[in-house]
C-alpha cells in the first residue's frame, strides 16, 4: 500500500499559492521486511490465497505433453515404470543387450508406424521410452491376430525375439497389447483426489502414421 498510495498536497510555496503538487515519497526498498504472500494478504486485509495441492510428477508430465507434446522434465515411460514392471515390461534398452534369438517383453511410446507397399504387408513401428528407442517388425499374421493393438495403441506393450544384424537390433513382435489404460493413469494423482483434467492419449501422444 506504501508502493501504491500517491498522496495529494496543497501548499503554499514557491511553486505558486493554491497550486496542486503530488508528493511522491522515495522508498528504501533495501530496508523493507520481506514477508510472505500470505501474511502480507493478512496485513493488509486481504484473505489469505487458497493452499493448492503440489502437482505431482505424472500431472507435471501430462500438462507439459498437453500443451508442448513433450516434456523435459521426464519420459512418460519413466513415470509409469512400476505399472509397466508388475505387467512383466523391461525397458526399451533391455532389447539392445541382449543376444540374437532372444525373447523380450518391451513396451513404449509409439512414435512412427510405416507400411511400405513394397514389404509384401509388413508394419514396421518404433517405440520408445525413457531409456532408448526399438524398432519391431510385426509379420502379417501377428498383425491379422493383433491388429487393433498394432494401429491403435498409443502406449503399446509387445513380446517377441530379438533379431540382431550387426549393430542393427529389431523384435519381431508375437503379441501386442494395447496398454491404454496404463497411459490414462499418468496424470493420477498421489492422494488419489479426482481430477477432470485427464490423458488424452491420441492428441497428445501422436505418431507418424505409415509415412
Amino acid at each position: 500500500r506504501d508502493l501504491a498510495m500517491i498522496s495529494l498536497q496543497r501548499e503554499e510555496n514557491s511553486v505558486g499559492p493554491g497550486l496542486l503538487v503530488f508528493a511522491s515519497p522515495l522508498l528504501d526498498l533495501s530496508q523493507k521486511q520481506q514477508l510472505p504472500l500470505r501474511e502480507k494478504h493478512q496485513k493488509i486485509g486481504f484473505p489469505p490465497p487458497p493452499l493448492l495441492p503440489l502437482m505431482s510428477p505424472g500431472e507435471e508430465v501430462a500438462d507439459d505433453y498437453r500443451s508442448l507434446r513433450l516434456s523435459l522434465k521426464a519420459h512418460p515411460a519413466q513415470i509409469l515404470r512400476p505399472k509397466l514392471a508388475a505387467r512383466g515390461y523391461h525397458p526399451c534398452s533391455t532389447a539392445e543387450a541382449l543376444a540374437h534369438g532372444k525373447r523380450i517383453r518391451i513396451a513404449g511410446l509409439v512414435t512412427a508406424r510405416q507400411r511400405p507397399g513394397t514389404a509384401k504387408g509388413v508394419i514396421f513401428l518404433t517405440v520408445e521410452d525413457e531409456t532408448a528407442t526399438a524398432n519391431l517388425i510385426v509379420w502379417p499374421h501377428v498383425f491379422e491376430a493383433f491388429r487393433r493393438p498394432v494401429l491403435g495403441s498409443r502406449l503399446l506393450g509387445v513380446a517377441g525375439e530379438v533379431q540382431r544384424a550387426g549393430k542393427v537390433v529389431h523384435v519381431i513382435v508375437e503379441a501386442a497389447e494395447d496398454l491404454a489404460g496404463v497411459l490414462l493413469s499418468l496424470d493420477d494423482p498421489p492422494d488419489g483426489r479426482q481430477t477432470d483434467a485427464g490423458v488424452e492419449s491420441g492428441r497428445m501422444f501422436p505418431a507418424r502414421e505409415f509415412q
